[in-house]
């Protein structure tokens, strides 16, 4: 059908731009040579068109128009109770992200407020500091004395080895006005006791404080072992023991800095 469709639409096209040579054969269709041209030019044309509609190619090239789309497969619909279900699972999820990103908050603003009270009682207490204990211990009576001035008093005293219960001479040097005790042992500082005035020494949860007026860093005291408890200590690398308490009867207080196990 399309082959003839094309044959009309060959000869109209010919009416039209070569009318004069269409009449002619109009009036005289038998003249041999008219009938010969468009015996030929149909045969070429029919032809062509045949070939043209049944080319695989043009075949292919429309099926593969067609096929390149893949088919939209719709979302499966959801029933109401799934739906709700997965509302709320999605609400539960929501609760629990952000009750763990509140915990977290919460976490790091307390650790931020704790470095920050930390570092405001160490420079409170920094700005009041004493001496150096670390200028002082397992220091010669010469070295400490250029160190914190002379003497305001001295004594000879005896000390007892609690682990022998043997006494031992040595020697007690009060500085700065009976403020600052060391006792020398073996010829070097090995016990070394800061006194602290009421107005200085902090007690309950800032007892810890204490520990910056001799230099030391401000660490957290060890748990008490009762309620009877009056010295406190705290682990500081270097020292056998490091311990702040009470004078009894008073408000005031002390921290004890002792170098070596044997000299407790």
């Amino acid at each position: 059908m399309s082959n003839i469709l094309g044959l009309i639409t060959f000869y109209l096209l010919l009416s039209i731009f070569n009318p004069s040579f269409f009449l002619k054969f109009l009036k005289n269709p038998t003249s041999r040579k008219r009938a010969t041209v468009y015996f030929i030019v149909s045969f070429v044309l029919f032809g062509f068109v045949s070939s043209m509609s049944n080319n695989p190619d043009t075949k292919s090239l429309t099926a593969s128009v067609a096929t390149t789309t893949p088919p939209v497969t719709p979302a499966p619909m959801l029933s109401l109770e799934e739906k709700a279900a997965k509302d709320k699972a999605d609400a539960e999820a929501k609760v629990i992200a952000d009750a763990e990103e509140k915990t977290k908050a919460d976490a790091e603003k307390k650790a931020k407020e704790e470095a920050e009270a930390r570092a405001k009682a160490e420079a409170d207490a920094m700005a009041k500091i004493v001496f150096d204990v670390q200028q002082v211990a397992r220091k010669s009576e010469q070295e400490i004395n250029k160190l914190l001035g002379e003497p305001t008093n001295t004594e000879k005293v005896k000390w007892t080895n609690l682990d022998t219960m043997i006494k031992a001479d040595a020697k007690m040097n009060y500085y700065k006005d009976d403020k600052i005790e060391i006792m020398f042992l073996d010829g070097k500082a090995h016990r070394i006791r800061l006194n602290l005035t009421e107005q200085e020494y902090q007690k309950g949860d800032k007892m810890k404080n204490n520990l910056a007026y001799i230099g030391l860093p401000v660490v957290e005291l060890e748990k008490p072992k009762s309620s009877a408890q009056i010295a406190f200590y705290a682990k500081i690398s270097g020292y056998y023991e490091v311990s702040i308490g009470d004078w009894v009867g008073t408000k005031e207080g002390s921290v004890l800095v002792v170098t070596e196990s044997k000299y407790r």
